[in-house]
């Protein structure tokens, strides 16, 4: 899965990537080890995992400006972190930037762009961080760091369409035979594979996706890309027995494994099996973001909770669902008033409304709107805080106003970053909602016209029919 050696100084020259911050070969590889665990999702047993190798690249060399901005940059994608409430990465981000003005004759243009590219980073300025990131992919459309940290910077903020445009511009030259052929492009064909699926390109996605498996079994990556595809196409058996099957090998991208456990949660629960969904969350998800505390595996957490509950929501204490709730709410306490990004504060609020946390939910929501933390674009802060008032509705029973609210924001959700399949669970919302209002005997030709958006959006989607099922289930229990 991993290189048997790592990029020297000439090796990354070799490959037009030259370093001019350090001199240190043992630093270079260092960053090199770190790069490819970060890209592949996955800790290296030799190195000592990721952690480990970021500590030894630090001490390598205390002035290398290549490998400060990696470190940086990774603390900040975990959007638990920013330069407005964390006092050491304001230290660490003014000492780079420091660093840079001291050595600023000394390092390379794509060096200098690294350095302003993380600072927009902590600064929660994503698509400048984005911008910066692409001026460096114009001339090193092979920078790996620039394009998987612009990749993410894209991804959270619902920029799909520019997602798509980076991987395929930088596709080729990973694959450039007067170069080498690198550890790096073993990653491409997953990369190429997702951002295809989220624009419903769904048979190029899984032709990238399986060349992408074929290279490497272990690319978790790619095995997600593949997941997505198998969901937006209701392909829902065959994706719990590719993801059973293929268990061994996803998670060895451990960092990613979770999130596949969540794949394969929703695959179950598309199946009505609730059982082994929750078996999932309680044995590999819940555990996982308990150990990390990142936001990642936090919302998918939250998330997976959340779709259960929208589903059994006429039974929902049969599952147990309030007590798992709770104990995802209990990690999560510490992060709610940051408002680092509207995405994980949408998941948050799931927690809370789970648990019932009722002064913390509306908390989370009223100090979204004033604090000048607050998330970074005012479309995106605009979008988060009308999702949350449907969810706090949602739960006070106020279901007409809840489909009022989505459907005046249905086309602009996208800007709260993540993928189709997360940013699904409120598609949900506004289903469930029309099914318990009032007017839910009138509103029969609306739940029809919306199966049908589904039906476009998600082939062979069976939510509505599931919810419906539920619904009969109860009654004819009660009776």
């Amino acid at each position: 899965m991993f290189p048997s050696s790592w990029f020297s100084l000439k090796e990354w020259e070799d490959i037009g990537l030259k370093i001019n911050s350090t001199s240190s070969n043992e630093a270079v590889k260092l960053y090199d080890s770190a790069l490819t665990q970060f890209t592949f999702w996955a800790d290296d047993p030799s190195q000592g995992g990721l952690i480990d190798t970021l500590d030894r690249l630090e001490k390598a060399d205390t002035d290398f400006v290549l490998g400060k901005t990696l470190s940086l940059g990774l603390k900040l994608l975990d959007h638990t972190k920013c330069y407005f409430l964390d006092s050491d990465i304001l230290n660490e981000t003014d000492s780079l930037e420091k660093l840079m003005q001291r050595r600023e004759n000394e390092i390379s243009f794509r060096e200098r762009k690294h350095v302003e590219a993380v600072g927009k980073l902590s600064r929660l300025d994503l698509l400048g961080a984005a911008n910066v990131w692409e001026q460096i992919l114009q001339q090193y459309p092979n920078d790996i760091h620039a394009l998987k940290f612009c990749f993410y910077s894209y991804l959270f903020h619902g920029e799909k369409q520019k997602q798509f445009d980076l991987i395929q511009k930088s596709y080729p030259y990973f694959f450039d035979q007067q170069k080498i052929t690198n550890h790096y492009s073993m990653i491409m064909n997953g990369m190429l594979s997702f951002v295809n699926e989220e624009l419903q390109f769904f048979r190029v996605a899984e032709r990238y996706g399986r060349q992408g498996l074929e290279r490497n079994p272990f690319d978790g990556w790619a095995t997600h890309a593949l997941a997505h595809v198998m969901e937006m196409e209701g392909r829902f058996e065959e994706g719990i027995n590719f993801m059973n099957m293929t268990e061994r090998n996803w998670t060895k991208s451990n960092h990613l494994a979770c999130h596949n456990y969540w794949h394969l949660s929703l695959f179950n629960l598309s199946t009505d099996n609730f059982d082994a969904a929750l078996d999932l969350f309680d044995e590999k998800i819940l555990p996982t973001a308990r150990q990390t505390k990142k936001s990642f595996n936090l919302c998918d957490a939250a998330s997976l909770l959340y779709r259960t509950y929208l589903l059994k929501y006429d039974d929902p204490d049969r599952l147990h669902l309030q007590s798992r709730f709770e104990d995802v709410f209990a990690i999560v306490k510490p992060y709610l008033n940051h408002h680092v990004i509207g995405f994980c504060d949408l998941h948050y609020l799931m927690a809370c409304i789970g648990s019932k946390h009722s002064v913390e939910a509306k908390n989370l929501f009223e100090t979204i709107g004033g604090s000048d933390l607050s998330i970074v674009q005012e479309e995106s802060a605009r979008i988060t805080q009308n999702l949350m008032e449907s969810m706090i509705l949602f739960d006070a029973k106020r279901y007409e106003e809840v489909i009022k609210i989505l459907l005046s924001i249905k086309d602009s959700i996208v800007s709260i970053g993540g993928s189709d399949a997360q940013r699904d669970i409120f598609n949900q919302l506004l289903i469930v909602s029309a099914m318990q209002s009032k007017q839910a005997s009138n509103n029969q030709d609306f739940i029809d016209r919306l199966n049908e958006e589904r039906k476009i959006f998600k082939k062979n989607d069976r939510f509505i029919q599931q919810k419906q099922f539920q619904q009969k289930l109860l009654m004819n229990t009660q009776q």
